[in-house]
């Protein structure tokens, strides 16, 4: 199976580049992959409230990058009922 790797890219610019990667079936699978993680931790993110934006790019085993994702929220702390 072919090689991915998801790097994350902050608002300030901090990149956390992906060193090991994960083996999936296609670039489509990865394109996918990238869309679940982003939602989990959009969601996660959701609930502390505040500002957040970042970005996940994701690249095939040459180092091309095959999609780039990008979540963007504004919201403030959930209280509950």
């Amino acid at each position: 199976m072919p090689l991915f790797f998801f790097d994350v890219i902050e608002v300030d610019g901090r990149i956390t580049e992906d060193i090991v990667g994960v083996d999936l079936p296609s670039a489509e699978a990865a394109r996918h992959q990238s869309d679940k993680a982003l939602a989990e931790i959009t969601t996660e993110e959701i609930y502390k409230g505040g500002n957040f934006k970042l970005r996940i790019r994701t690249r095939d085993a040459n180092g091309l990058e095959i999609s780039s994702r990008q979540s963007e929220i504004s919201s403030k702390p959930f209280k509950g009922d």
